[in-house]
């Protein structure tokens, strides 16, 4: 940001702002030993537990943490983690290395139980993989499949939506069928 002075001589000049070198960006971060919370104690302390050489994302593992909070208590602490010469891994190949560890055959329900995510979060997950999952019975094309004789007998004085609930089927095949089966109304 930029702010106007002015000088002695009258003409305005712009006093710009100098950013702060690295070192003292680290200096906010660390606290005398007075303003130490309980919560960087405990971390202190479970970082001295450490081996040397876990890669930040074993240590947010250990943690419980994000792969960023684990970098920055790292770096806060000291610690001499392993590198990896890519960077941290993308989210979505973590993800997808769970679930090509899941056992096979487990519902889109069960993947999103287990993996602790929303239902369409699963679905999308698994779509990216190779992972065979099984559909829960009832499920998909053909399951909604009413017999013609469930058709005769309906009371087509009902209107669409009941018979559709009546049936397990949409109101748009109800419609369909109403045309083929029902008895012409009354002029």
């Amino acid at each position: 940001m930029a702010s106007r002075e002015k000088r002695s001589s009258g003409s305005p000049r712009l006093a710009v702002r100098r950013r702060k070198s690295p070192r003292a960006r680290r200096q906010k971060i660390d606290r005398p030993p007075s303003q130490v919370t309980p919560k960087a104690l405990r971390f202190q302390a479970l970082f001295r537990a450490f081996p040397p050489g876990l890669t930040y994302e074993n240590i947010a593992r250990r943690l419980g943490v994000s792969y960023e909070v684990a970098r920055q208590w790292a770096i806060r602490f000291g610690y001499a983690s392993k590198l990896r010469p890519r960077g941290r891994p993308s989210e979505l190949a973590v993800h997808l290395k769970e679930i090509r560890r899941l056992p096979r055959d487990l519902t889109i329900a069960q993947v999103a139980e287990q993996l602790h995510v929303s239902y369409a979060v699963a679905g999308h997950w698994i779509r990216l993989t190779d992972y065979r999952f099984r559909r829960k019975p009832g499920s998909g094309l053909g399951s909604r499949k009413v017999d013609v004789s469930a058709w005769l007998e309906v009371d087509w004085s009902l209107n669409n939506a009941e018979i559709a609930r009546r049936l397990h089927v949409s109101r748009e095949r109800v419609r369909q069928v109403r045309e083929l089966y029902a008895p012409a109304p009354p002029p």
